[in-house]
């Protein structure tokens, strides 16, 4: 159905917010700095950001809020890293790229409803293809993977553009469409009193936007809302410390939606600034005033919680065992100089000089002992190999990702068939099975919103090109 044309509501500047608006105002630049989960684990997340790319002697300080480097106070000279946690990752992510098809069952037999349910797949399948669904869906299952957390969003976007044929042969301009996109977990906030999504009350969606394009989207003049840019960390976002950031000067967009309920079925949808102005304040215009935001799980859900535990976390510590015992290998390797053993009057005159040039170190002995040898290194003690090779084996235990999904055999089985091979590699994707079956169920919420958004805003001419251009592939 068309849109009607709503009254253009004017921003408001900080000094000037009074009673509700004030008040609501400041819950959303509250909760944005101050919601349990910035404190709980945004630092965590970047930890473990961090050590998925290598950087595994990064650690989240609580009591700093910072992400610190303990390189410099690890007493060892050799500190490396032998990244398992990388390919594990890989492995789950390649595990969980599989297509995802989605259809309208009917309600009845009748061909009516056969027909509605027929043209609502359509949509879905246009809609998928057109907004480049997988490669956003396959992004968001990496975050889930990483962080075990992560938000799909789906809205009218009013900045696309449409071109309709009409029956006629005529092309119209249509202006909006749905759009969707995952939304990564350090850009939002969600309901902390909430165990999902069916108990929200609110969300709010944040990003640092270039702040012209800010101004001009509300109609205000170059240089009205402040530059909000910091040199310093910037609470709630995801930043890499060591890279450099744009010029421009920025905001903090704050989008707040607010679910409908019984006192209030409209709901609520604000966008306001970092800074406090009050950019937009409307019913939220989600059918039945729905929250567009959907939670996409990962790996294994916190138990008396609404977030899911990342894989990275349940691999660090076996990880961290691994690089240090590794590191002890190599330190013992490095360390060891060639020492020759020389006993005196064994090398006659020229012969001292040629066997030391290449400076190695050496000691003599008394005379007589015995002809120069080379000194063989100390021995490594057993223990150090054998916990070396039991942290590897601890990694693939907690992750439930072994050899056999990387292709390997284990040592005892290095002549298995490749039906002994299948069963173990069968046995390592049966853990995936209940990540896989959320995942799927998840995705079914966003899907029956988007044809709710379709059947809110699309009129009969962009119906009919769907189900047109869906026929044609």
């Amino acid at each position: 159905m068309a849109e009607k044309k709503e009254e253009k509501f004017k921003p408001i500047a900080p000094k000037d917010l009074k009673g509700d608006q004030r008040e609501k105002v400041q819950f959303v630049t509250n909760d944005w700095e101050e919601n349990p989960v910035v404190k709980n684990y945004h630092g965590p997340w970047k930890e473990q950001i961090y050590w998925l790319e290598g950087l595994q002697y990064y650690f989240y300080n609580a009591a700093s809020g910072r992400i610190e480097d303990l390189a410099p106070k690890v007493p060892r000279e050799i500190k490396n890293v032998y990244n398992r946690i990388l390919p594990m990752v890989r492995q789950l992510w390649g595990e969980l790229r599989y297509p995802h098809n989605f259809y309208v069952e009917p309600n009845t037999t009748q061909s009516d409803d056969i027909k509605a349910s027929n043209l609502g797949t359509s949509a879905l399948l246009y809609t998928n293809d057109s907004g480049d669904f997988r490669r956003k869906v396959h992004m968001a299952k990496l975050w889930a993977i990483v962080t075990g957390n992560v938000y799909w969003k789906e809205w009218w976007n009013k900045n696309l553009r449409v071109y309709v044929k009409k029956d006629d042969g005529a092309k119209v301009l249509k202006v909006g469409n749905v759009d969707y996109n995952y939304v990564n977990p350090f850009n939002i906030r969600t309901d902390p009193y909430a165990l999902g999504r069916e108990g929200w009350r609110y969300t709010i969606e944040g990003k640092p936007v270039p702040k012209q394009l800010v101004e001009d989207e509300f109609d205000l003049a170059r240089g009205t809302l402040p530059d909000e840019r910091t040199e310093g960390k910037r609470t709630g976002i995801f930043e890499r410390d060591r890279l450099q950031r744009p010029k421009e000067k920025e905001v903090m967009r704050l989008e707040y939606s607010e679910k409908g309920t019984d006192k209030n079925k409209k709901g609520r949808f604000m966008v306001t600034t970092g800074s406090g102005w009050l950019l937009y304040d409307n019913e939220n215009p989600s059918p039945d005033a729905q929250i567009g935001h959907f939670q996409i799980p990962g790996l294994i859900p916190i138990l008396g919680s609404q977030f899911y535990e990342s894989a990275v976390k349940i691999a660090q510590p076996a990880q961290r065992q691994l690089n240090r015992f590794g590191s002890m290998v190599d330190e013992h390797i490095k360390d060891y100089k060639l020492k020759a053993i020389i006993a005196g009057g064994s090398l006659g005159p020229g012969e001292f000089e040629r066997f030391t040039r290449a400076g190695v170190d050496y000691v003599i002995v008394r005379p007589g002992m015995t002809a120069p040898y080379w000194q063989s290194p100390p021995v490594l003690p057993e223990i150090i190999i054998r916990w070396f090779g039991f942290h590897q084996d601890e990694i693939e235990i907690e992750t439930s990702v072994r050899k056999v999904s990387y292709g390997q055999l284990p040592k005892q089985a290095y002549r298995a068939s490749g039906v002994l091979f299948e069963g173990m590699k069968r046995q390592d994707s049966i853990v995936l099975e209940p990540n896989i079956e959320d995942i799927d169920n998840a995705l079914l919420a966003p899907m029956k919103f988007r044809l709710q958004l379709m059947q809110k805003h699309y009129d009969l001419p962009r119906l009919n090109i769907l189900r047109k251009n869906t026929l044609k592939k």
